[in-house]
């Protein structure tokens, strides 16, 4: 009997994690937390459900420090996922660490499947800095690195945009049409992103500025209306 007491006892902060696991995906946020709280620094899955639970609140601070310290641990896919939402967190909040933890998660984790996201993240996060080279760059790299994941599609057309928005017109409608073959290359496109990208590689032909629709030099005005109006 006391053996099997013991052995009770042994079992009970799994089968809660286990719990706060099937309240976690009902979005029973704060449930989670008070149900395992007090094992996030003693068990891996803990520390990360957790920290989604706090994330999803807006809890951000508290997040991260959970995260942070699941990402320090021997967790083996609980520490890349710890990882992986810390630096999320961190760029949601414009963090002044968040560059540093994206850029260290990509080193870390290198081909993995997550690296893709995370390296948009970057691009976006290099893009409010006001470094467009830098976020070309990188959004290079997914779409070389990484052609087979799935934000290689979203990595071609905002390097576009960015092209397009440094005034690179030439440049950007190369790139829209690169992502329109690459698209039609797959046997089951995103058909809305297919249309995106068709849509801005003919409205850039003819209205250059991404923030007007002022028609360029020698394009004909009525006949790019219509053009425009099939994607609408």
């Amino acid at each position: 009997a006391d053996d099997r007491a013991a052995d009770a006892d042994v079992d009970r902060p799994a089968r809660r994690v286990a719990r706060a696991a099937v309240l976690e995906k009902l979005q029973q946020n704060e449930q989670v937390s008070a149900l395992i709280g007090d094992l996030v620094a003693t068990d891996c899955e803990a520390a990360l459900l957790v920290g989604k639970a706090e994330r999803k609140q807006r809890h951000y601070a508290k997040a991260r420090a959970v995260l942070a310290a699941a990402g320090k641990k021997s967790c083996g896919e609980v520490k890349k996922k710890a990882q992986y939402l810390e630096a999320r967190v961190a760029r949601v909040q414009n963090a002044a660490s968040a560059d540093q933890l994206l850029s260290a998660f990509v080193k870390t984790w290198g081909s993995d499947p997550l690296v893709d996201d995370v390296l948009l993240w970057r691009a976006e996060l290099l893009d409010d800095k006001g470094d467009i080279d830098g976020a070309l760059d990188v959004l290079q790299r997914i779409v070389t690195d990484h052609a087979g994941g799935d934000m290689a599609d979203e990595a071609r057309f905002r390097r576009a945009f960015l092209l397009a928005r440094q005034q690179k017109t030439g440049e950007a409608i190369a790139a829209l049409d690169d992502a329109v073959a690459a698209l039609q290359r797959q046997p089951r496109p995103r058909l809305d992103l297919l249309d995106r990208a068709r849509y801005w590689r003919l409205r850039l032909a003819v209205f250059p500025d991404v923030a007007s629709l002022d028609v360029k030099d020698g394009a004909d005005d009525a006949a790019a209306r219509v053009a425009l109006a099939a994607f609408a």
